[in-house]
């Protein structure tokens, strides 16, 4: 199998739903999960510390401020840590 392209592992991570597994008694429930960064741009001070940490690149100095790039996003949850101003949080959805 030969690797894969940047382009490639781009587009899979567009794609990409989160499995996460529950064991509930003797059961595994398997649940289907996706997330979306969210930012509070009334809290946020620009300081860019979020930038800094972040591993991806998927917040970036914009026209407007800060910018998060969803696509880039690993929920890594490096901004929501590092933010004096608790400006981000991770919002997930099961299914």
């Amino acid at each position: 199998m030969g690797e894969e392209s940047a382009l490639e592992r781009k587009e899979k991570r567009k794609e990409e739903n989160w499995v996460r597994a529950l064991r509930v008694g003797s059961r595994l429930k398997v649940y289907r999960a996706s997330f979306v960064l969210e930012r509070d741009p009334e809290r946020c001070s620009l300081c860019e510390s979020c930038v800094e940490v972040c591993p991806t690149g998927a917040i970036v100095r914009g026209n407007r401020g800060l910018h998060v790039e969803s696509e880039k996003c690993i929920a890594c949850y490096g901004c929501v840590i590092v933010c004096p101003r608790n400006c981000y949080s991770i919002k997930w959805r099961y299914e």
